[in-house]
């Protein structure tokens, strides 16, 4: 098995954090490369031997074999704003505005052994979360998209969301909701809010499965 991004154990014979556990809080990943700490990847299946010791991660069920590719273990979720000419706000306004999200666990574990991401049973969710402050963003065609990494869970229901622009609160507190109140592992959640002087329109959501990772190649050290 593999898995990215790596982390160090004590040694070279320990696994990292406990028994193999990582404890990551998710809650600050404010740029591609903060937001990259906290995506793990999981792979398993490859094998290797004596006369043939390179391990290879790749999908082989094209050919009869078995799929041991990279796969994303934490769950996607990607906001995309926009407003119109005749919503009351312009492009630029909606993208100086702050957006704050409720409702989700920042804190859990990566088990580096079985590919396992979850949030803590014990956790609590974080009211208030900046994710204008706290996830990198990209514009594009007069619309703004923030994207976060988070863990699997189990939600309460409906995220309440917020927009502050120009000083004036809006918000929806039914329409940020997922399937069975879940955010399932390999997952990619798109929701597109379009940013109204009258309020805040949530499109339904729109769920991919998050495509794998590149396959990696690595030699294997038999031993003696």
């Amino acid at each position: 098995a593999a898995y990215a991004p790596y982390a160090s154990g004590a040694n070279a014979s320990t696994l990292p954090g406990t028994d193999g556990k990582i404890t990551v809080n998710t809650s600050n990943q404010p740029t591609t490369t903060e937001q990259e700490k906290v995506d793990y990847i999981h792979a398993t299946g490859a094998k290797a031997d004596k006369d043939s010791p390179t391990v290879s991660f790749t999908d082989n069920t094209a050919a009869g074999g078995s799929d041991c590719s990279f796969k994303h273990k934490m769950a996607r979720l990607k906001l995309v704003l926009k407003t119109s000419a005749d919503a009351g706000f312009s492009v630029d306004e909606v993208k100086s505005g702050t957006y704050v999200l409720r409702g989700l666990k920042h804190e859990g574990t990566f088990d580096t052994t079985t590919g396992t991401a979850e949030a803590a049973s014990t956790a609590t969710t974080v009211d208030g979360w900046s994710v204008s402050n706290n996830c990198p963003y990209t514009d594009t065609n007069n619309q703004r998209t923030y994207t976060m990494i988070l863990y699997p869970q189990t939600v309460s229901g409906p995220l309440p969301f917020t927009a502050t622009i120009n000083s004036q609160n809006y918000r929806n507190t039914t329409n940020i909701r997922f399937d069975n109140n879940k955010l399932l592992p390999g997952t990619s959640y798109t929701f597109t809010i379009t940013i109204k002087k009258t309020g805040l329109a949530v499109s339904g959501c729109t769920i991919d499965g998050w495509s794998n990772s590149a396959g990696g190649n690595g030699n294997a050290e038999m031993g003696n």
